[in-house]
């Protein structure tokens, strides 16, 4: 699974929407999608900001569960 696959997956498990989550992220609907989708490349900053926001690692992201 990709880092965007994972970040995906980690909100629809959280129930948010792209809009919610997106706000949480400090970036724009459409550019969460383009990371979800592979298209584009998140920064380290949004999957730090998923740390915190989620309570999970980092490795989270680059390592398969």
């Amino acid at each position: 699974m990709t880092p965007g696959e994972k970040l995906k997956q980690l909100r629809e498990q959280h129930d948010l929407s792209l809009k919610e989550m997106s706000k949480l992220l400090h970036t724009t609907p459409r550019t969460l999608s383009g990371w979800e989708r592979g298209q584009r490349k998140a920064s380290i900053y949004a999957y730090m900001k998923c740390t915190e926001l989620f309570d999970i690692g980092l490795s989270y992201f680059y390592t398969d569960n």
